[in-house]
């Protein structure tokens, strides 16, 4: 026999345990009925850029800027290489462009676009793929000749045009010799302008012997073809300050030639057959 005490104890935690599995249940039914939220993102990786530029013989070329998504991020070195690491979530897109300097072309794998990708390691380890690219270019740049000859008239003092200084840009790049000449040749591109100046001495008031050049310093501009390719410049000076000797005049003898008149013989008399002598 049971005491009712002792049978009221037992029913009440009978009670309970079927109390909470059935709140158990609830619980598991209303979290499955539920929906689930999106994934968390993934986390970003580091993906290395490896960029390198030649150009002809595999020369490398510097100051070739990167496009990273259509803006530039930097520039080759004097190796022609570019490095850099990009933080970003697998799977984004991305765009890389090199932009050849100036008197270059891209030839050949200018651009490269794709998405960032994770490998996984032999360790379960996910790793970045790195993106590579290795660009080709190509010269626009030709060789030219510059044939200068600076003419001095008899106002300026002998030798004055020898020695000239011939300036391509703004830089030295010969000197005119004993006859006035001076040769050079320089690389340019096609549809562009060179400008080449003689740089005359500057005249210097109350020094003996300081030459004053007329035109002074003159400049010429080169419109670069792909066809003409030999420039020939020809200058003449003068020093406006010095007065032109008087040009040398003979005098001419001149002589009158006389005309000599013709004789005629002495009529004779008349007389007889009244015939008239005329030798």
């Amino acid at each position: 026999m049971l005491k009712p005490h002792t049978r009221t104890s037992r029913f009440t935690r009978l009670f309970g345990a079927l109390s909470l599995i059935a709140l158990l249940s609830l619980m598991i039914s209303a979290c499955e009925s539920e929906p689930q939220g999106p994934p968390p993102p993934p986390p970003d990786f580091e993906f290395p850029i490896d960029i390198q530029v030649t150009g002809p013989g595999d020369a490398p070329i510097g100051a070739a800027a990167i496009e990273l998504d259509g803006q530039i991020v930097g520039f080759t070195d004097a190796d022609g290489i570019f490095k850099a690491t990009l933080v970003e979530k697998p799977g984004t897109e991305v765009s890389l462009k090199v932009i050849a300097p100036e008197g270059f072309r891209v030839a050949e794998n200018g651009e490269l676009v794709d998405q960032l990708r994770v490998t996984e390691t032999i360790g379960g380890q996910l790793s970045s793929l790195p993106l590579t690219l290795n660009s080709k270019v190509i010269s626009l740049r030709h060789t030219y000749m510059g044939w200068v000859q600076a003419n001095c008239d008899d106002r300026i003092k002998e030798g004055a045009c020898d020695n000239l200084p011939v300036h391509l840009n703004g830089e030295e790049v010969a000197r005119t010799d004993d006859r006035g000449v001076a040769q050079f040749a320089f690389e340019g591109i096609p549809g562009r302008t060179a400008e080449v100046t003689l740089r005359t001495p500057a005249f210097e008031p109350g020094v003996e012997g300081s030459p004053f050049f007329e035109p002074a310093r003159p400049s010429y501009e080169l419109a670069l073809g792909y066809d003409e390719t030999i420039f020939r410049i020809q200058q003449d000076f003068t020093d406006p300050t010095v007065k032109k000797a008087p040009r040398r005049t003979t005098r001419r003898r001149t002589t009158t030639r006389r005309t000599t008149k013709k004789k005629t013989a002495p009529k004779e008399e008349e007389g007889g057959n009244h015939i008239i002598n005329l030798w």
